[in-house]
């Protein structure tokens, strides 16, 4: 096997899809692209496909993994495109896909909505992409809630895939049975399951922000773009315990979700969970701790 690509972690974003392509990649039947989210079906189209197709390493694999959160979020008739959200990105994916491979299969990871757009937020918050307060933006925007709106992600792509396509995983399954949630899934895409070697070592996104110290330092430079980059080098050259030290130097935890903000989401997602429930065959009962 090697082209069209064939599966794809189209989310949820802070769902644990960076974790899940850790571990799709330990196994020998698969190839993750580098980076793991080539984005081509919503930012780099335009690049063409012998440029998303040189993204995969190994090729000759029978699996082909794009693990691009981007690709759930897309409007849906819950939050219709509105509040700034980049629509010629995001408009049409799954028609994209279906046009470059309608036997694809979709891995799409689930986590609490509620915990999912808090934990957004405060990515942006700490990349200094957002300075809003978090309270305002749930009420007067959909720029979080449209990837949390899972049914209506699901519904773009059932316009064009069978229901078949498609393996769902819980987040808080993923986190207390990561074996387990690789091997249903290497048994949905048909490749053998081998046990990882350090399946509990796998990296993952962790939820933080940046402290008055650490804010400063990315003052330091004048674009977030160029503080990643200086950040990237940093994580690439420095010892392990030197790294942990600056992080809890200029890092603090996120704070909890406000009682007020977690019933609204509530109330919101509410209708869609139910549904939800029934297209996917999950048990959602997690989700009300």
């Amino acid at each position: 096997m090697s082209f069209p690509v064939n599966c794809f972690v189209i989310g949820a974003q802070k769902a644990g899809t960076t974790t899940f392509a850790s571990l799709l990649a330990t196994q020998p039947d698969i190839c993750v692209s580098t980076p793991k989210e080539p984005l081509f079906f919503s930012k780099n189209f335009a690049r063409g496909e012998d440029w998303y197709e040189s993204r995969f390493q190994q090729p000759e694999r029978s699996i082909l993994v794009d693990a691009s959160p981007d690709y759930s979020r897309a409007p849906t008739n819950l939050f219709p495109e509105k509040n700034g959200l980049e629509s010629a990105n995001y408009q049409g994916i799954a028609k994209k896909i279906f046009d470059y491979n309608p036997q694809a299969k979709f891995v799409y990871i689930l986590r609490n909505p509620i915990y999912r757009t808090h934990s957004s937020y405060w990515h942006n918050i700490r990349a200094t992409y957002e300075d809003d307060q978090f309270s305002d933006l749930i009420r007067n925007s959909d720029r979080y809630l449209v990837a949390s709106d899972y049914l209506g992600q699901i519904k773009n792509y059932f316009q064009y895939f069978e229901p078949e396509q498609f393996h769902f995983v819980l987040f808080e399954e993923l986190v207390r049975e990561p074996n387990i949630a690789l091997r249903d899934c290497c048994a949905f895409l048909k490749c053998d399951y081998h046990l990882p070697e350090q399946a509990n070592s796998v990296h993952k996104n962790a939820s933080y922000q940046f402290n008055t110290f650490g804010k400063l330092t990315q003052k330091v430079f004048t674009k977030p773009r160029h503080y990643k980059r200086a950040s990237r080098l940093m994580q690439s050259i420095l010892p392990k315990a030197v790294k942990t030290a600056i992080k809890r130097l200029s890092t603090s935890d996120i704070p909890s979700i406000s009682a007020e903000d977690h019933a609204f989401l509530t109330q919101l997602f509410a209708p869609s969970n139910a549904e939800l429930a029934k297209i996917t065959g999950l048990n959602f009962e997690v989700w009300k701790n």
